[in-house]
């Protein structure tokens, strides 16, 4: 499976040593990398790429390799630094974590939240 970001709780479980909580412009819904494992099963790929945004990806790779990794580490840069602070975190390298048990990351939400700015809703 190749998908896009997903809002999972891997962004909660992975090392953070940035400063800054975790985002990715554009992030997928969950259920369209359930679906695509489904399909896998009864139609195995190789390489499959998931949803519009990877399929993409794979091809602007494929066709201009240098200049889609540094579009993509500028665009991994930019969401980083839209991300609200945070401390240093190993995740769940050493050890399991209680947080992150669901199939939805609430990475989206907090994504929201960050780019309304701190006078959202007032």
């Amino acid at each position: 499976m190749m998908p896009w970001a997903v809002d999972t709780p891997w962004w909660i479980h992975a090392a953070n040593y940035t400063g800054h909580a975790p985002r990715m412009a554009a992030m997928d819904d969950p259920s369209i990398v359930v679906d695509a494992i489904v399909e896998a099963c009864v139609a195995p790929k190789e390489e499959q790429p998931v949803g519009p945004k990877a399929r993409g990806s794979k091809l602007s790779h494929h066709l201009f390799p240098d200049l889609t990794k540094r579009l993509s580490a500028d665009l991994a840069d930019c969401e980083r630094e839209k991300g609200s602070a945070v401390a240093h975190t190993t995740g769940a390298i050493y050890e399991p974590m209680k947080a992150g048990t669901t199939v939805s990351g609430g990475v989206r939400e907090r994504m929201e939240r960050e780019d309304a700015g701190p006078t959202a809703g007032h």
